[in-house]
């Protein structure tokens, strides 16, 4: 037995789906049950919507990792700069008087 989602799946694969014009949308048994009523051709249910949200998931997480990677080596890095840039302003103070 197969089930009516398997049809909308061979159907979403068939010329018959990919020359469907504005009339065979309004027209059509087979387009009104796997579009309208299982959503089966939207476009977030396609491959290629899913593997681009994939991409981007994973993008944002290296994004992630790489702003903690740096935001880190810039604390350490930071955390000497700022005491001698204040040694040098002293120093230069220290010098006129």
């Amino acid at each position: 037995m197969i089930h009516e989602t398997d049809n909308c799946q061979i159907y979403f694969k068939s010329d018959a789906y990919k020359n469907c014009d504005a009339s065979c949308q309004s027209t059509s048994e087979q387009y009104h049950v796997c579009c309208e009523i299982y959503d089966y051709c939207s476009f977030y249910s396609t491959t290629w919507f899913f593997w681009c949200m994939v991409v981007i998931f994973i993008a944002l997480i290296v994004g992630s990792v790489i702003t903690c990677v740096l935001r880190y080596l810039r604390m350490q890095r930071g955390s000497g700069g700022g005491g001698d840039l204040e040694d040098v302003e002293n120093s230069k103070t220290d010098e006129t008087h």
